[in-house]
């Protein structure tokens, strides 16, 4: 077996909202399921936990670059 790699340690419902600096409904809102772009999570028995690795990379996933074609703004 090799050496464990370096994990950054789980986040918590409240360090994922400071960290992404949104509100703790909008987070459980895309924990629910059928929720359109659903936050990845670890159910450790009661507790909903995160991993910033796969955060990071569902971030990454949803990032746009410039203006969607579709988009326009309401006035």
């Amino acid at each position: 077996m090799g050496a464990p790699t370096a994990r950054k340690p789980l986040l918590d419902i409240p360090q994922l909202v400071e960290w992404l600096n949104v509100s703790e409904g909008w987070v459980r809102k895309n924990l629910r399921p059928g929720a359109p772009n659903p936050l990845p999570h670890i159910k450790v028995g009661r507790y909903i936990r995160f991993d910033p690795q796969v955060i990071e990379g569902w971030l990454e996933s949803r990032r746009h670059e410039g203006r969607s074609a579709e988009w326009a703004p309401s006035f």
